[in-house]
């Protein structure tokens, strides 16, 4: 804090005043920019820590998309069921590449299909209405385990046969989600570490 006597001194000695002025004005004509070393390094230092990060964002988008398929499929497989209820009617899900027939090679992120069993034909026919036609995932592979692709649910609500998913990346095969079937109905949906299909 400045007393008074120093600020009289200040105010009335015009050799303080000039000298306090042209300390001052040397500062207005300082460059306050980066030098282009400084902006090559900060630039260097950004690099490393984001080639760093991109490893687990990858992960992390990869983990996102496997839980949304397996949702968008359980989702699916709660409507097949409410429906098979509702209509008195049995329910299957089956893969499809077309949105209109049944695929039996198990490869269920090429898309799927709910539609009524009118027939009781292992794939669909003509006369089986589709309900719902569920188009393909990104960068994730769905397999169900069992030797038949379709999912089949009763009037009661009740599966086939006790059934696993599972949702894989397809650029390396690891395994992340697994959905559960089970014969009464209930769907459930975990993390896994089993090898994917």
């Amino acid at each position: 804090m400045v007393s008074r006597m120093e600020y009289q001194d200040y105010k009335c000695n015009p050799v303080i005043r000039k000298t306090s002025t042209a300390l001052n004005s040397g500062f207005d004509n300082i460059d306050h920019g980066f030098s282009i070393l400084e902006l090559l390094l900060t630039l260097t230092l950004i690099g490393i820590a984001l080639s760093m990060a991109l490893p687990g964002f990858n992960h992390l988008t990869t983990e996102l998309r496997a839980s949304t398929s397996a949702n968008l499929l359980k989702s699916s497989i709660k409507f097949a069921r409410s429906e098979a209820i509702t209509r008195r009617v049995s329910v299957r899900l089956c893969p499809s590449q077309n949105g209109r027939d049944c695929n039996l090679s198990n490869q269920w992120e090429k898309g799927w299909i709910v539609y009524l069993d009118l027939t009781g034909a292992s794939a669909r026919t003509t006369n089986d209405p589709i309900l719902r036609v569920y188009g393909p995932t990104r960068r994730i592979s769905i397999r169900k385990n069992g030797r038949y692709p379709t999912v089949s649910i009763n009037t009661t609500g009740q599966i086939s046969l006790n059934r696993s998913f599972y949702f894989c990346s397809l650029s390396d095969q690891v395994p992340l989600k697994r959905l559960t079937l089970i014969h009464s109905g209930q769907i459930r949906l975990s993390n896994t570490d089993i090898s994917c299909p």
